[in-house]
């Protein structure tokens, strides 16, 4: 199944530039090309394994992320509602497939780790509504909070596996450095849309996303392969 893989690598790359270099016919083939050919990955080991139930969540995510792609490749208001909430309800899948949310003794960690996050989202936020209320579209603001409030608990349970027994380090580092580029590159997508352009933003943003939902498949398989328990 490497060869799967190596496809999603190279239709990532392909992806990126093309978008940097504004070439939308590529973009339209290999952004979703990406994601299903990663979904083909995940589901193929998932089925050799036998592990498809452990593995729901993950590619219900996986599924909800593609979906929210092509319809942000739509244009109009219409289509980015669409997309924004076809990635809340991915962000929920994901926050399912690292359940527990809290692992038992990680209470301290997880109230330091909301209080990171409540100030960085409290003070990036208030850019995002003061953009949005000086280009007229402050309508937008509370589905970009909603989204944003779920994204920041999805972080925060990718951030736990590190405390939890279910997740080898390896695994649970990859977990933790998936969602926090998943993050990054929708600050990125935020900043250019609602704040301010700024040089190859597409470029940032795509590979940001690309590289954290890889992450976010590799780590589901690296914790099955080393004897994680579901």
């Amino acid at each position: 199944m490497a060869w799967l893989l190596a496809l999603c690598g190279l239709s990532a790359g392909l992806n990126w530039w093309a978008v940097d270099r504004r070439q939308r016919r590529w973009v339209l083939v290999t952004k979703p090309a990406m994601m299903l050919f990663l979904i083909a990955w995940t589901g193929g080991f998932a089925l050799e394994r036998g592990v498809a139930g452990e593995l729901a969540w993950l590619l219900a995510g996986l599924g909800l992320s593609l979906a929210g792609d092509v319809l942000l490749m739509g244009n109009g208001l219409g289509f980015f509602k669409a997309g924004l909430l076809a990635f809340l309800l991915a962000h929920i899948a994901y926050i399912a497939h690292f359940w527990p949310l809290v692992p038992a003794m990680a209470w301290p960690a997880a109230l330091v780790l909301v209080g990171l996050l409540a100030v960085f989202g409290w003070r990036f936020g208030a850019r995002v509504h003061r953009g949005l209320l000086e280009t007229g579209r402050l309508r937008l603001f509370r589905a970009v909070a909603a989204y944003t409030l779920v994204i920041s608990v999805m972080v925060l349970s990718a951030a736990l596996r590190w405390l939890d027994a279910q997740w080898p380090p390896l695994a649970a580092g990859g977990a933790l450095l998936g969602a926090l580029l998943f993050f990054t590159s929708d600050v990125l997508n935020a900043r250019r849309r609602f704040i301010a352009h700024f040089a190859h933003e597409e470029l940032w943003v795509m590979s940001t996303y690309h590289l954290g939902q890889i992450l976010l498949a590799v780590s589901a398989v690296i914790k099955i392969s080393q004897g994680g328990v579901g």
